[in-house]
This record gives structure tokens, sequence and C-alpha cells, in this order.
């Protein structure tokens, strides 16, 4: 991930590769394409990390790019950084649900 990236960003080029990397005939696991994504991340996300890659069973491509995504945005209200997170207007159907008063 690069410095100024947003996790969107960052999410969008990984796949680009993946792709990128299919077409030539190169296959990557699931489960490796998850762990490789991780890596990525830069040491803000080490916390994060740890608790997916402690999971009994690894999360998919999916189900991980969705929780990053949503990741971020609870960051950016907890800390005030926005209210509305610039990845949460790409990807606005991300971290909606009912909210408890």
């Amino acid at each position: 991930m690069h410095k100024n990236d947003t996790i969107l960003q960052y999410l969008c080029r990984f796949t680009q590769v993946h792709d990128d990397l299919a077409s030539f005939g190169n296959t990557v696991s699931e489960d490796d394409l998850v762990s490789l994504s991780l890596l990525g991340l830069p040491n803000i996300w080490h916390i994060y990390q740890d608790s997916v890659n402690k999971r009994e069973k690894l999360l998919n491509w999916q189900c991980i790019s969705s929780k990053l995504v949503q990741e971020k945005i609870r960051w950016n209200t907890r800390d005030g950084t926005s209210s509305k997170g610039e990845d949460e207007e790409k990807f606005p159907f991300v971290g909606k649900g009912k909210k408890g008063k």
C-alpha cells in the first residue's frame, strides 16, 4: 500500500495485479490472495492483521476486502477524521445498518 492510498485504492490496485497475473496464466489461491493483501498493509493495520490471521478459518477475498473497507470507515468515524469517509462515499453499501440510540 502506498503512503497516501485509501484502502479502496489499495484493494483496487491489488485486484488489478491479481487479474493481470491471471491473464498470463498465473493463478493465486484465495488463501494466498488474502494473506498477501494483509501483508501489503502499513504498520497501522498490524493489530487488525493479527486478528484476521488468528482466525481458525481464513476469510475469503470478497469478505476480507469488504471488512477492510468497513474497518477503515470505523477508524474514520471513531477518530473524528470524517463523519463519512472517502471509502464510504465510494462504497456506500458497506457498514450500513440500524444504529441503536
